[in-house]
């Protein structure tokens, strides 16, 4: 019928793929995403989730690097296009959880548009945390107990220096595409 509560159903998953940072003037680097999570099924169509991620981004240039991680700790639901019995199920989702940001920006004594790196000037590191929220969605594709889900998903985070002067922007914006491996129990 779909609305009941279903008999507990658990699972682990780790994931693998690539993300971007971004903070308020654009991409401050690409990296891999690494990540792994719990979740549980509370009815036919609607899954919620915990995991924690890592996005390890850089970005080079002859003027400006940004070399930075982003952690998340997130919550989501998962609402399921499709019956729990199938073996193929779109999906889209939402959460909110915590997100830290840190790394160095290091700056270099080079015109911008120079091919090549001068002499660095001064090494800025950041360390902010805040709330973040996401959206996202993609597909299930299930094996017996086994599942592959590529996603997509776009966090945002509230993320400020506060009154640290000199401090660099934060990555307040996370994009990522990865692959999803689970077992169900």
């Amino acid at each position: 019928m779909g609305t009941g509560l279903l008999a507990t159903t658990f699972y682990l998953f780790v994931l693998i793929g690539g993300g971007q940072a971004l903070d308020d003037e654009g991409s401050i680097g690409r990296g891999l995403e690494l990540g792994a999570g719990a979740g549980i099924a509370m009815t036919e169509r609607l899954d919620l989730e915990a995991g924690v991620e890592r996005l390890g981004h850089d970005r080079p240039t002859p003027f400006l690097s940004w070399d930075g991680r982003l952690v998340r700790v997130m919550g989501r639901a998962r609402y399921r296009f499709g019956a729990r019995a199938s073996r193929v199920v779109p999906f889209v989702a939402g959460g909110a959880g915590w997100m830290h940001s840190a790394g160095d920006l290091t700056e270099r004594d080079t015109n911008p548009f120079s091919p090549t790196a001068g002499a660095i000037v001064d090494v800025r590191p950041w360390s902010m945390s805040g709330v973040a929220w996401e959206g996202g969605g993609g597909v299930e594709f299930w094996f017996g107990e086994l599942f592959v889900r590529p996603e997509a998903y776009l966090t945002m985070g509230q993320l400020s220096r506060g009154r640290q002067v000199g401090v660099p922007e934060p990555a307040i914006i996370a994009t990522r595409a990865v692959v999803v491996f689970g077992r169900r129990f």
